[in-house]
């Protein structure tokens, strides 16, 4: 007679029975019964299935938070159909289970045979928005407003006893009193909060205050272009009467940017190989981005390199010009390296999210307020920072591109020159 032994164990793998080995790794279909007499030799192999991992993460709005994680065996369900989730969570109520793709999960139909994510889906419930607040900036101990300030009032509505944190924009000479909390509880409605600030003698920050579309938008910049002629003259009246030439610039969008930077003479009607073409749905390498960038910040480029870092830049090409002075400003702190060492890839068609990140790290722009952008395409963390404040300062609208930037994609020369020049708008 047999009797079954103990389960094995095997990482990422369940157990699913002992089966008989008939010859070879040939195994019966079923499992084998025990407690049975046997006749001849008989071999048992442990029968496994995958273990899957299965994560269930609640999805509010474009914010995810992970509730849970389990493992699940290859080609089981989920057995989660009875999960307890709240209606709502401040202003949002549950939807529904999603996939990845935003379709809807069937707990008692879907098959796992894969690692897979499953989305708890929140959206904003907007019959739940019922007292209004209002927050005042005030002068300590007045009901005047602050000099200078971005904003004197803020008016929202917002769930009832709700708890709220407000923000304390920074205001030049200015400080938030410390003994005030910029917490509050909304308890009735039509609610005012009043917020105080103080004279600061020592502050010390760079700032700039625009007001774009009737809202205040604050922003800092820390590297100073102060003698540069070229960044004025582009953005103000400097020969504006100019008139571009190219011979098919009837195919230009952005008609105004590149009149911009023809005027000062960064583009030329000779541009493109001395054909008199703007080229404007032409990719624009890396080393033509530079060139551009660096002569809008009045960079010198006309010096020839006695040698570069870089091993895939001929040093009596122009290109190596550009690079010689890219190099020196040393924006980008690494480099990846292959067999042969370190190259630059001049020719290279520049992806859409360095160009944007360049233009950005060229000023140092960053928001003083907390914002995250609302991409969900993006590749890796530190795209988020760009990002975030070039959606703060609606530089970029992504409900324009459903909500993707495609960071891996190349810009053209049309749209390179309105990057560049709605970015240094912002100077």
């Amino acid at each position: 007679m047999t009797s079954e032994p103990g389960e094995p164990t095997r990482t990422w793998y369940k157990f699913s029975g002992w089966k008989k080995e008939l010859s070879g790794w040939t195994l019966e279909a079923n499992s084998f019964t025990f407690w049975q007499t046997l006749t001849s030799d008989t071999k048992l192999v442990a029968s496994w299935k995958k273990l899957h991992k299965v994560e269930f993460i609640q999805k509010k709005a474009w914010t995810e938070t992970n509730l849970w994680t389990k493992q699940v065996a290859d080609w089981d369900k989920t057995n989660a159909t009875n999960i307890s989730l709240p209606a709502n969570l401040g202003w949002y109520k549950f939807i529904e289970w999603q996939k990845v793709d935003g379709t809807t999960f069937d707990f008692t139909t879907e098959i796992i045979n894969a690692d897979t994510k499953i989305f708890a889906v929140y959206w904003v419930d907007q019959t739940q928005r019922i007292w209004s607040y209002k927050v005042n900036y005030y002068l300590k101990n007045s009901t005047n407003p602050i000099p200078w300030s971005p904003r004197n009032s803020l008016t929202w509505t917002v769930y009832i006893n709700e708890n709220i944190t407000v923000a304390l924009p920074p205001i030049v000479w200015y400080k938030p009193v410390t003994w005030q909390t910029a917490s509050f509880t909304v308890n009735q409605n039509n609610f005012e909060k009043n917020i105080y600030y103080e004279v600061d003698d020592w502050q010390r920050f760079s700032y700039l205050v625009e007001y774009f579309k009737w809202t205040t938008k604050i922003y800092s910049t820390s590297k100073k272009y102060d003698n540069c002629e070229m960044i004025p003259n582009i953005i103000w009246d400097y020969n504006k009467d100019y008139k571009i030439n190219f011979k098919d610039q009837e195919n230009i969008k952005n008609q105004d940017e590149v009149q911009r930077l023809t005027k000062v003479k960064i583009l030329n009607e000779k541009w493109v190989n001395n054909t008199e073409l703007f080229e404007a749905a032409r990719w624009i390498t890396r080393a033509e981005f530079l060139a551009i960038v660096l002569q809008v910040h009045c960079y010198d480029v006309s010096k020839q390199p006695d040698s570069l870092l870089f091993y895939d830049v001929d040093l009596k090409s122009w290109q190596a010009r550009v690079v010689k002075v890219w190099s020196e400003i040393w924006l980008i702190q690494w480099y990846e390296k292959d067999k042969k060492g370190i190259p630059f890839r001049p020719d290279a068609e520049i992806s859409k999210i360095e160009a944007f990140w360049i233009m950005m790290k060229m000023k140092e722009i960053e928001k003083m307020e907390s914002y995250k952008d609302r991409y969900i395409d993006k590749k890796a963390d530190w795209q988020e920072k760009p990002l975030s404040t070039g959606e703060y300062l609606w530089i970029l609208e992504p409900e324009k591109t459903d909500f993707r930037f495609n960071p891996d994609s190349h810009l053209t020369r049309d749209e390179m020159v309105k990057m560049i020049v709605d970015i240094v708008r912002l100077y």
